[in-house]
């Protein structure tokens, strides 16, 4: 049976298709997959987090036609099939999580949308856009100063916040200035920063951001193809090339001290993982000899850990991979088909990401003592993306899909 919120061919189309294809956003993305069988045995934490999931089920099972109405009342404006349900079932297992938080960070005066992406270590200051008409607007979060809206370029109609310095202080993102993309860092002293383009490149977009705010990673285009990049304030933008064989390449991530950059390269093979430094240049990172597509999204703070998704003909996971233990796949939620993992912890040992289920998109936090759990959802909430985590992986934010809008979030535990 076809479940496909938004119109099919637009960019914010998601769900399932019958078990063809699976509709989801991450990254700013749109992604359209095949869906995939779940063919591995579930390791025990699953069995763990499943059985808790099933038990939830059952309390639900168990209500009086007047306790399910209440349900339904709270959300009712949602529209969804199962809306009460959900709304239950994010409440339920929340409780399985003690002490752990979910809560809206609202957006901008006059919008009712906006996206957390990015997260300082504290886990105390949150940035992301907002959609304000025809405009977005970057933003800047913290619990005593709210929501603040960063500015844009001369003459530019939008700003997307992609990344935040450890401490908070340094912001970099894309903006527009003459109609195309362009990188900027943004302080609270200097404001927003036009960080240039070069010669024979036509837009660039920044991903990732060091420690200290000092380096950022990105990718840029001339038209035609895409490259990764490294902006530091001595050598400006440079540019990383590709890996053997590869015709574009894109970086997402980049270690705390500026020195390791992770993404991906488009070969005549599918996408492939590499890793960067100065002095080795881009090398592909293996992965397993049936896979057709691979994405590294996060690195931990020292880039020994890197983390993202994998594809093969019967599998879409969300991988952690390291150079002692190689590629290794994260499983999924219960009811899950794909997943994506988008962000780590600074020793790389939580992940974070979105799954796309058998009750629609919903949010995970995975550990690999605690395995995958279910973030829940808002209280009116239909679905979770998670985009970013705090160092200790006890804070993550992203943005979640309700009724009345879409609104950056912020859990925590």
């Amino acid at each position: 049976m076809a479940k496909v919120t938004h119109p099919l061919y637009s960019l914010r189309a998601s769900g399932a298709l019958a078990h063809a294809l699976i509709f989801i956003r991450s990254r700013g993305k749109a992604i359209a997959t095949r869906w995939h069988k779940p063919t591995r045995p579930p390791s025990p934490a699953q069995v763990t987090r499943r059985s808790r999931y099933a038990d939830c089920v059952a309390t639900w099972n168990a209500l009086t036609n007047e306790e399910r109405t209440a349900w339904s009342v709270t959300a009712r404006d949602n529209g969804k099939q199962f809306t009460g349900f959900n709304t239950f079932l994010s409440a339920c297992l929340l409780e399985s999580l003690p002490g752990a938080t979910l809560i809206s960070l609202g957006s901008i005066p006059g919008s009712n949308t906006s996206a957390a992406t990015a997260i300082s270590a504290d886990g105390l200051v949150v940035a992301g856009y907002a959609e304000l008409g025809a405009e977005t607007h970057a933003f800047r979060w913290t619990e005593g100063g709210g929501m603040v809206d960063l500015g844009m370029l001369p003459g530019g109609t939008y700003a997307r916040a992609s990344a935040i310095s450890s401490d908070g202080s340094v912001i970099t993102g894309t903006a527009d200035a003459a109609g195309v993309g362009r990188m900027f860092r943004w302080t609270e002293s200097g404001g927003m920063a036009d960080l240039g383009i070069l010669t024979g490149t036509v837009e660039n977009f920044a991903t990732a951001i060091s420690a200290n705010g000092a380096a950022i990673a990105g990718f840029q285009s001339d038209g035609a193809t895409w490259e990764a990049l490294l902006w530091t304030e001595a050598a400006g933008i440079v540019g990383l090339g590709t890996i053997a064989g590869g015709t574009d390449s894109f970086a997402y991530a980049i270690s705390a001290d500026g020195e390791i950059i992770a993404g991906y390269a488009i070969t005549g093979a599918g996408n492939r993982p590499f890793s960067w430094t100065e002095a080795g240049g881009m090398i592909e990172l293996a992965t397993p000899v049936d896979t057709t597509s691979c994405v590294a999204y996060a690195i931990s703070a020292d880039g020994q850990t890197i983390v993202g998704q994998y594809e093969t003909a019967t599998t879409n996971h969300a991988f952690r991979r390291t150079d002692v233990d190689g590629l290794v796949d994260i499983g999924e939620l219960p009811g899950g088909i794909i997943t994506l993992a988008v962000a780590t912890s600074t020793d790389g040992n939580v992940i974070t990401g979105p799954s796309q289920t058998d009750v629609g998109g919903r949010g995970f936090r995975w550990t690999e003592a605690g395995g995958m759990i279910d973030l829940g959802l808002l209280p009116e909430g239909e679905e979770l993306t998670p985009m970013a985590m705090s160092a200790s992986g006890s804070v993550i934010v992203g943005h979640a899909d309700t009724p009345s809008g879409d609104f950056a979030f912020r859990w925590s535990q």
